[in-house]
């Protein structure tokens, strides 16, 4: 039976502090005492579900009891303690799997399962009026999202949304329900006004990323904080034991520089001195916070300088904001009293963030989705809408934060669908040149000789020949040499869904490994010795071949003919393979795979521009030529639009 997606939202519970509670209880009362303890939460959690739903019609199949833990408790006890016939229970399984003091329970309303938190929490309300009783506060968190359900399948439900809930129930101050955007919004749309007692909360994962969630308070206790932390304690910094070698006193300097980041538009500045001052090839972290910063610009070798890398980030970032000497004046007179023969050094960062500016790599974001909506009226086309973002230098862009990327505005295809196919040319044509018209106008500082450009295509027309859309000049005719935009810039073709919420656990497993293996390989010459050989008649069985860490490319000589599910595409998206080179049609007394592999005996960095390259040198006789004919994707996960958490089926 195959696979369905339906929406589902899921809620996950946790105990506060209840460690503490099984360490009172198991001393008097043993395992018998930790059943008793489970079975008092289970009974709460189970009335509260059966109240929750009695007034809907539901599947019971989607809406559930789910397991929250690895059962190590309940096998300990179970192990323990005499047989019963407990186990022969019809729903021991479904119910029984939720663990000790969490569950997880499935639900397929936002409504349904809003009213399970509500008459869950009066249920721990009401049992914590018990006189002489330790109070109960619970952690909840909500996830609304598209579920995977197999009913064959050992894993029935699979999804992100059971990786955000947890993350959600962990991030959520005792006695608080945690909810995602999708959640909120459905909620929202309640004529009860639910999502007024709502308010925009932050939390830290375990990663110590900064998220944000819709955090409403449904229980308190006063031996607890259930309330925001105003203020969360100084973290442990890298300078506290260590001597500074310079004069430089890096408490003083933090504190300008932090006030400095919390100015408007500084953090593209911050970001720029700090690879400026870096050395070659030195692995930078992705953040805005400046400690972190400093810290890391702490640990970079010195090298040859004359000067340390903390004077040199000083430096630089005193010559990027010359132009607006309000919001680093202060800076700069602490660097005049602190840093020997400062106007030197200060020179030296002028040189070095003028070489950064002239070699910075621009890229072009153009996200091509599908308009389900009006595919669906459609009896002939397939409808897709689109947004585009400008990067102006790809080594300061942080996609978490969006620091250093900007949106374009595409006036002629707002809020419009179009249609990708052979009768709709000029539309796609008319698009990437209007992505281009903006992104190199004079509103942006594009570098326009280093320019990547980037579509993200559905699955369905991943092999859609966008490289070969004519370029047009300023003047919005096609060009006297009819150039193609793959041959005047580099493009490279990236897969939408990996946009999805649904893929981020393909991306953590295989997809980013992937690349910073590839990454390794950057500067080694002969790429094809990493690709793997590859063709559509062989498809399942290149699912085991591309699915090791250590495969990072494909190279395919024979042009697919399948697109979308079951296709060869298909199983690059599955596995998360950075890397592959395709033709999209075979040309005539060609030696495609000599070709292909000429082409790949570059370096892995430069494949992109060679590319290009091939497909300038098509110019003249481009159906004979297989640079007419090559798609390349290049999937770099950090390269991704700023909004990649929120991306979802329209």
């Amino acid at each position: 039976m195959p696979s369905e997606s339906i929406t589902l939202t899921i809620v996950q519970l946790d105990l506060v502090n209840s460690t503490k509670s099984i360490e009172v209880i198991y001393p008097e009362l043993q395992n018998n005492g930790l059943r008793l303890f489970i079975e008092n939460i289970g009974k709460i959690v189970d009335d509260a579900f059966k109240k929750s739903v009695s007034s809907f019609t539901i599947d019971t199949k989607l809406t559930q009891i789910d397991n929250e833990k690895i059962k190590v408790v309940q096998d300990v006890i179970d192990a323990e303690l005499p047989p019963t016939n407990l186990s022969e229970k019809p729903d021991f399984n479904r119910i029984t799997e939720a663990m000790a003091d969490g569950y997880k329970l499935t639900f397929q309303s936002v409504e349904c399962a809003y009213l399970f938190v509500k008459q869950f929490c009066e249920l721990v309300k009401k049992r914590n009026e018990t006189p002489n009783i330790k109070k109960w506060v619970f952690r909840i968190g909500a996830a609304t999202d598209d579920i995977d359900y197999d009913e064959s399948s050992r894993n029935q439900m699979v999804g992100i949304g059971f990786v955000r809930v947890k993350e959600l129930e962990t991030g959520a101050y005792p006695g608080w329900l945690f909810v995602d955007e999708p959640t909120y919004n459905a909620l929202n749309a309640l004529p009860e006004k639910i999502t007024d007692n709502f308010s925009l909360q932050k939390f830290k994962n375990k990663k110590e990323e900064v998220k944000q969630a819709w955090g409403c308070q449904m229980m308190s206790d006063a031996s607890l904080t259930t309330t925001p932390p105003q203020s969360q304690p100084p973290r442990k910094s890298k300078f506290d034991k260590k001597p500074f070698r310079t004069q430089i006193t890096i408490n003083n300097l933090l504190k300008i520089l932090g006030d400095l980041s919390k100015e408007q538009n500084t953090a593209i500045n911050i970001q720029r001195s700090y690879r400026a001052c870096s050395p070659e090839g030195w692995e930078h972290l992705i953040t805005d916070e400046i400690e972190k910063i400093l810290e890391n610009v702490y640990t970079m070798p010195q090298g040859e300088l004359k000067y340390t890398r903390v004077e040199l980030f000083v430096a630089c970032l005193v010559a990027d904001f010359q132009n607006s000497p309000s919001a680093s004046r202060k800076l700069q007179g602490w660097a005049e009293k602190k840093i020997n023969e400062f106007s030197d050094l200060l020179n030296q960062a002028k040189d070095r963030l003028k070489a950064k500016k002239q070699n910075k790599n621009s890229h072009l974001l153009i996200a091509i989705d599908d308009c389900k909506q009006k595919s669906a009226l459609s009896h002939d086309s397939n409808y897709y809408t689109v947004k585009a973002w400008v990067i102006e230098d790809i080594e300061i862009y942080n996609y978490n934060t969006g620091t250093g990327c900007k949106p374009i505005t595409l006036s002629d295809f707002d809020d419009k669908s179009f249609a990708i196919d052979e009768n709709h040319k000029v539309e796609i044509k008319k698009l990437l040149n209007k992505c281009l018209e903006e992104c190199l106008g004079k509103q942006h500082e594009c570098n326009r000789e280093n320019l990547t450009i980037e579509i993200f295509l559905p699955l369905a027309v991943l092999n859609y020949p966008v490289d070969c859309c004519e370029y047009e000049d300023n003047f919005g005719s096609v060009g006297l040499n009819n150039i193609f935009i793959g041959q005047r810039h580099k493009l490279v073709i990236r897969c939408y869904e990996r946009l999805r919420p649904i893929y981020d656990k393909t991306r953590i497993n295989s997809w980013e490994p992937k690349w910073k293996r590839l990454q390794e390989h950057f500067t080694c010459p002969s790429v094809y010795r990493d690709f793997i050989l590859g063709d559509e008649e062989n498809v399942k069985a290149l699912i085991y071949v591309l699915d090791p860490p250590e495969i990072i490319g494909l190279k395919v000589v024979k042009a697919p003919k399948n697109i979308g599910e079951g296709s060869i595409f298909a199983v690059i998206f599955k596995t998360g393979i950075p890397v592959a080179l395709w033709l999209k049609k075979n040309p005539p007394s060609l030696d495609c795979q000599s070709e292909i592999e000429q082409i790949l005996s570059c370096c892995i960095r430069d494949l992109p521009e060679t590319v290009r390259e091939k497909r300038l040198d098509a110019k003249d006789n481009s159906d004979t030529h297989i640079g007419h004919h090559l798609s390349l994707l290049w999937e770099d996960p950090y390269s991704v639009p700023p909004t990649i958490h929120y991306i979802n089926n329209r």
